[in-house]
């Protein structure tokens, strides 16, 4: 008998995301996670692509939390002003809270989608 697929494992592409870095060679002042933007998954494997925002560097793991609500790379057109997030973790609170996003302001070229 065959049953119905599971679809648990489907995340939303280009949200927020933290990956868990690993104990070994993280001392107790580091991070315990690196903010990230997920991208997909990568071919042949199980876990997810992700690209993290520090750093623009591409990581695949099965170790994330997911903030499918949170857009990092967000664009609002608004009279002809885009409007791009460009440092979306400044934690202050609690584990799951996002407290300020920074935002930069300049013109829309010709390249950007309308």
């Amino acid at each position: 008998m065959s049953k119905a697929p599971t679809y648990d494992h489907l995340r939303v592409f280009g949200s927020l995301c933290f990956m868990t870095t690993p104990k070994q060679g993280r001392d107790k002042f580091q991070d315990r996670a690196k903010a990230c933007v997920f991208m997909g998954y990568p071919f042949g494997k199980k876990g997810y692509k992700v690209m993290e925002l520090a750093t623009s560097k591409f990581y695949e793991s099965r170790d994330i939390v997911f903030h499918e609500t949170i857009f990092p790379f967000v664009v609002s057109t608004k009279d002809r002003t885009s409007s791009f997030i460009l440092n979306p973790i400044q934690r202050t609170g609690g584990d799951d809270e996002v407290d300020h996003v920074a935002t930069q302001e300049f013109q829309s070229d010709s390249t950007l989608p309308r």
